[in-house]
């Protein structure tokens, strides 16, 4: 977890090496997380036209 990042957390992706690309997850002041997105294989895919 990175606190305090801000725009800096959010950087251009891709998947080289088959590394997947992570989730994207918010956590609230009561520190409770939620996945807001992630990516599969249609991403992937998408990403490759």
């Amino acid at each position: 977890m990175f606190e305090d990042m801000a725009i800096y957390s959010m950087v251009k992706t891709n998947t080289f090496n088959g590394m997947p690309l992570p989730a994207i997850a918010v956590q609230d002041k009561d520190g409770n997380c939620r996945v807001v997105r992630e990516f599969g294989y249609q991403d992937f895919k998408m990403r490759l036209a």
